[in-house]
């Protein structure tokens, strides 16, 4: 990424999932460059139901969301 990128302003950004299968796993919501000047801020996955799982918000970071803790918040990425 040059200077384009994921600009969601000051609300952030946020992935859901919604299932009926809890064996239904997603590894992340948001896959990004792992590289310098690659920022996210204010993220938010949410696991509608609580049924399946978004492991991690960013690449590896933050999370989960799943029947435990149905939101994971990610303030800074990275």
């Amino acid at each position: 990424m040059t200077r384009h990128g994921l600009n969601p302003g000051p609300s952030g950004q946020g992935a859901r999932q919604f299932n009926v299968n809890p064996g239904v796993v997603a590894a992340r919501a948001f896959e990004v460059p792992n590289k310098p000047g690659v920022r996210l801020h204010n993220m938010v996955t949410v696991s509608l139901g609580g049924v399946g799982t978004i492991r991690n918000v960013v690449n590896t970071t933050g999370g989960p969301s799943n029947s435990s803790t149905n939101v994971a918040n990610l303030v800074d990425y990275p």
